[in-house]
């Protein structure tokens, strides 16, 4: 599993206010360009926990380029609730 924590700024010098939906549709786009370029170069039998670490990377840069301030991190804030992706349903992690 690969956990990461995401922080868009409400504003910024460079784009003025920052809306929530922006934020989010922002941070989505980035998030999938980003797992693309990373899993479309991996490698069969490439560890997961290297992938995430590369997808990582790529995603604080390439939402650094869209957002200024914007941050991808570990899970850190507390009381922040975690979103899972692909899990079936009922099934927990």
């Amino acid at each position: 599993m690969c956990k990461f924590e995401v922080g868009v700024p409400i504003q910024n010098e460079q784009q003025g206010t920052i809306s929530l939906k922006y934020a989010q549709q922002v941070s989505a786009q980035t998030a999938n360009r980003a797992a693309y370029a990373v899993l479309s170069e991996a490698h069969s039998g490439e560890m997961l926990a290297v992938l995430c670490i590369d997808f990582k990377e790529e995603y604080r840069r390439a939402l650094g380029e869209q957002v200024s301030g914007s941050r991808v991190s570990e899970c850190v804030t507390a009381g922040i609730e975690t979103v899972y992706f692909d899990l079936p349903e009922g099934v927990k992690p």
